[in-house]
């Protein structure tokens, strides 16, 4: 099958072949601004070759302008022979993706639209190369354009998967700031042990990762000190009772009973929430299990055992003068701080290095 030649500078000097299918000599030329719309209606390929100019690469990526106007090859091949080719055959070199940003370098590419505009895994290869290449100060408006069209079409995902991780790194690249807050607090919340450092899935930097792992580690910490705090209190009687003056004997009894009920309940929740797994529970497994804990049953029927003549009214209404013994309360008000704003990275710590004052982070909503 012949490669198709792509012609985006007529008078282009430098020939980019993209892919993984090895050359078979033959070529099937186009221009570039007519295959743009065969990009646009999604058509796959595995292998193009790309006509163009050597100084428009150069101007647009220090990548390109090392290879083409340093000691490289293929610098002294252009030098001495007026062309050379260059071959991108790496894993994320996908020629969809190459075709799109060689049309932006080279002016034709105003109107590209990522395939049907919701595929994210496009999206995400346009960011590779980008990254990759180092061509984000021509590409980044582009692509930013298309990550707020597609997150207005689909959202942002709400739990960790591919998709999520996905966003993750384009989110980081393109300076989105509230999705990658958003989506590391995500991260944070919907993950089952640290996220790893070797997961060749994860691709935003290591400094990333680790300071997603601390602030996970310091939400574990913050309920597991909260349900700590309870059972020290009733266990050393911190949490004391309220006053006795008007209150008989027996309804003292039964808050000392409840008090002690409480106790066995925490402590017996606080295992099965596994509020100090951090590396096998998660922190959006540890809310749902908060959610469907008792604020009185249990407590009530061990409660009954010493007071049978009292009702689960009496009970309720003792318990409700001690709102602290609350584990449920005590837990929810953990939770109900770990929101997007407080689990969420400062993406200003973690910036890139190609954002700087030239090139600043993009506003999303």
């Amino acid at each position: 099958m012949a490669t198709m030649l792509l012609d985006f500078d007529s008078q282009g000097d430098v020939i980019l072949l993209v892919g993984n299918r090895p050359d078979d000599g033959t070529t099937e030329a186009t221009s570039g601004s007519k295959f743009l719309s065969i990009v646009n209606m999604g058509v796959s390929m595995s292998t193009v070759k790309l006509k163009v100019s050597s100084k428009k690469l150069i101007a647009s990526s220090p990548c390109f302008e090392a290879m083409l106007d340093g000691s490289h090859k293929e610098a002294q091949e252009l030098r001495d022979s007026g062309t050379t080719e260059i071959n991108l055959c790496g894993p994320e070199d996908d020629p969809e993706a190459m075709i799109i940003i060689m049309g932006i370098l080279h002016g034709t590419g105003s109107d590209i639209k990522p395939p049907n505009t919701t595929n994210l895994f496009l999206l995400e290869k346009i960011v590779d190369l980008t990254d990759k290449y180092q061509c984000h100060a021509v590409v980044l408006n582009s692509a930013r354009q298309w990550a707020d069209k597609l997150y207005n079409l689909e959202g942002l995902p709400t739990t960790l998967n591919p998709d999520l991780l996905s966003w993750l790194w384009i989110s980081w690249v393109l300076g989105l700031q509230s999705h990658f807050q958003t989506l590391s607090a995500v991260a944070m919340r919907t993950t089952i042990g640290p996220m790893s450092l070797t997961d060749e899935s994860i691709k935003v930097p290591e400094r990333v990762v680790t300071q997603m792992n601390d602030k996970r580690r310091w939400a574990f910490s913050q309920l597991e000190q909260a349900a700590d705090q309870l059972l020290e209190d009733l266990m050393k009687q911190n949490c004391p009772l309220p006053s006795t003056d008007d209150r008989s004997d027996d309804e003292n009894l039964g808050l000392y009973l409840t008090k002690c009920a409480i106790l066995g309940y925490s402590s017996a929740q606080f295992q099965k929430l596994k509020i100090s797994d951090v590396d096998g529970s998660s922190v959006a497994a540890i809310q749902e299990a908060v959610g469907n804990l008792y604020d009185f049953d249990p407590n009530y029927n061990y409660y009954r055992k010493y007071q049978s003549s009292r009702t689960r009214e009496d009970f309720v209404s003792l318990l409700q003068q001690c709102p602290q013994w609350n584990l449920k309360k005590r837990l929810q008000e953990v939770l109900d701080g770990l929101d997007n704003m407080t689990l969420g990275l400062d993406y200003e710590t973690l910036r890139p290095p190609h954002l700087d004052a030239t090139h600043p982070p993009g506003i999303s909503v």
